[in-house]
């Protein structure tokens, strides 16, 4: 199957506010042996009010007869020669967008708007992700409520004395809670007063160590998984699962 060739393409070489105004310079164009296409002029003859909102009726020869129509309507004094010019640049826009499998049926001012609009759209994608808060950041602004907590899928109910769950949680409901702050995790105990942690956030992952009471259960490497107002932290063997509330 043979390539249709950018040079098939229609190009405007000049643009009128009635049809009535078109009709010599087409004839004259057509006399030459050059097609001609007249874009908008349907809407124009229906509403001659709306050919100014439309940009006219837009006279357009191929690219290939270009050079002959222009020469032609110089001549006649219909174009003045600043009147069209491909510039290097359109023509490079043309050639680039035309190799394009699923643009190359458009105009070129199209294929350039299509492009610009999924380009943005792009952009916008990346700057939406990238304004994202990271796993850590989401860790330490939340105020996270602890829900349960599975130890090799054994349910363990964390009952932290009253002292240490009100200054874990400050003047927040939660019975129970997790507090990440510079370095530190503040945990839940059992019976017994909170239990302090080293901890370190990688990305998706949060690691847990030297924890000062029941390192056993607490201390190893968790996967963070947040949805909606839901956070899980999941290490091969336990599971604490939370909710958070807005401060």
């Amino acid at each position: 199957m043979a390539e249709i060739s950018t040079l098939d393409n229609f190009v405007t070489i000049k643009t009128f506010t009635y049809p009535i105004d078109l009709a010599v310079i087409r004839g004259r164009l057509e006399a030459e042996g050059i097609d001609c296409f007249a874009k908008d002029e349907l809407v124009a003859q229906a509403n001659p009010f709306l050919s100014n909102a439309i940009g006219g009726i837009k006279l357009q020869v191929r690219q290939r007869d270009l050079p002959r129509a222009i020469e032609i309507l110089e001549e006649g004094g219909y174009l003045k020669e600043s009147d069209f010019r491909p510039t290097p640049l359109f023509t490079k826009l043309d050639n680039a967008t035309f190799k394009l499998p699923f643009l190359r049926g458009l105009p070129m001012e199209l294929r350039v708007l299509v492009i610009v609009g999924v380009s943005l759209f792009v952009i916008l994608v990346v700057c939406y992700f990238a304004l994202l808060p990271t796993p850590k950041e989401r860790l330490e602004k939340g105020s996270w409520c602890v829900d349960n907590i599975t130890y090799y899928g054994k349910d363990f109910v964390p009952s932290t004395s009253s002292k240490w769950r009100v200054a874990m949680n400050g003047s927040h409901g939660c019975e129970e809670s997790i507090s990440f702050t510079n370095g530190v995790i503040f945990l839940p105990g059992f019976k017994t007063s909170g239990v302090g942690a080293d901890c370190k956030i990688y990305g998706q992952t949060v690691s847990i160590s030297q924890a000062d009471n029941f390192g056993y259960l607490y201390n190893g490497a968790y996967e963070i998984a947040f949805k909606n107002n839901t956070l899980v932290l999941k290490s091969p063997s336990t599971v604490i699962y939370c909710h958070t509330e807005s401060r």
